[in-house]
């Protein structure tokens, strides 16, 4: 009976274990599926936190990098050393250098271009002939990059604050220069200015220079108007050399797109010899005020289509740039507005943003130029 008896609760143990019922199976996949979908939730919600975590510090980046390029440029609009720029000439600079298209550098010191959105230049640069680079620029002359409908274009020249010194006399006009820096990288065809305090000379360097010092530079009439300089210069503290500079920063087309078949634009930089850089992608659009001081000492801040702008009097530059981020890492289409320097740029504006789920973010400086052409 003993026996039977333990055989028979064995029995009953056994069967209850069998198995489970359709309702706690039922219960039992309710659950995991509750738990699997939070989980899914969880790791969806950190990919995109991920996502626009890195979208807010790639913009933040290339937002900087943008804006310190383009004030640390606009800073040395017209600077020549000691020399000063003149008002409607530079009687004190002689421009030796063949295809040089400048024939007044205090005015293409500072040269800026609204685009329109159909793509109209105001003011039209084939009005003046000391504007064939940027005519060249808006035709898309050697490959290059047009720029965007809608976004700025604006061009600073310059001589290089790196400065060269003569280790001898020029003995006569067509002397060649003889120099021992290092700070420049020579090359032929390359436009330097050479200079005192009282006078100066623009010329492209007709030789190709030696590789390691002392370097000659010559200024032959096969790269310039003249085998002469327009002085004597010195190897004493006043003679100066230095690279003369015209950089021009636009935004256009980068060539690319994004991983859902977007257009990536970009930040480009020409320079005189026609070569075109991209600085910084992801740059939408590029807007600038230029702040021109009146004769009763204000400031107005004006485009570079008004009519009565005098760029030799601007003193001031208001930047703005609209960047975006290159891949999607918002949860719904950016619809926003945004708030250029003379702008606004929204999803249906005139002026419009690609929409999509990018990050977008503006940033803005006010840029003081210290080189002040004098306008006689």
């Amino acid at each position: 009976m003993k026996t039977r008896a333990i055989m028979d609760s064995h029995y009953k143990i056994c069967c209850k274990n069998e198995g489970m019922t359709i309702l706690e199976v039922v219960i039992a996949l309710s659950l995991s599926t509750f738990v699997l979908a939070g989980m899914l939730q969880i790791m969806t919600g950190t990919q995109q936190t991920q996502r626009l975590e890195s979208s807010i510090t790639e913009i933040q980046e290339n937002g900087r990098y943008a804006v310190e390029a383009l004030s640390r440029s606009l800073r040395y609009r017209g600077y020549l050393g000691c020399l000063l720029p003149r008002g409607d000439h530079v009687d004190a600079i002689n421009l030796a250098a063949t295809s040089f298209p400048y024939t007044d550098i205090s005015r293409t010191s500072l040269r800026g271009f609204e685009v329109s959105s159909s793509g109209v230049w105001g003011p039209d640069p084939g009005t003046n002939a000391y504007n064939s680079d940027m005519v060249a620029l808006k035709n898309g002359a050697n490959g290059n990059p047009t720029p965007r409908p809608g976004s700025d274009v604006v061009s600073v020249q310059y001589a290089s604050p790196t400065e060269l010194t003569l280790d001898s006399d020029m003995v006569s006009p067509d002397s060649d220069i003889i120099t021992s820096d290092t700070a420049i990288n020579l090359n032929q065809n390359d436009v330097l200015l050479v200079h005192t305090c009282d006078v100066g000379d623009i010329f492209r360097v007709s030789n190709s220079p030696e590789t390691s010092p002392p370097f000659t530079i010559s200024h032959k009439n096969t790269h310039n108007s003249s085998d002469d300089l327009s002085d004597l210069y010195l190897s004493d503290n006043r003679t100066r050399i230095r690279e003369f500079r015209t950089e021009t920063y636009y935004v256009a087309d980068a060539g690319r797109e994004t991983p859902t078949g977007d257009k990536v634009y970009a930040l480009f930089r020409l320079d005189m010899s026609g070569a075109v850089q991209e600085l910084v992608e992801g740059v939408e659009y590029l807007q600038v005020m230029y702040g021109e001081e009146l004769s009763t000492g204000n400031i107005r801040y004006v485009s570079a289509d008004e009519s009565t702008l005098d760029m030799r009097r601007v003193v001031s530059i208001q930047l703005g740039l609209l960047l975006s981020s290159t891949s999607e890492s918002l949860n719904e289409i950016d619809y926003e507005t945004y708030e250029l320097p003379g702008e606004t740029i929204g999803y249906s504006t005139t002026i419009s943003h690609l929409g999509g789920k990018y990050f977008r973010k503006v940033f803005s400086s006010t840029v003081q130029l210290r080189n002040k052409i004098v306008v006689l």
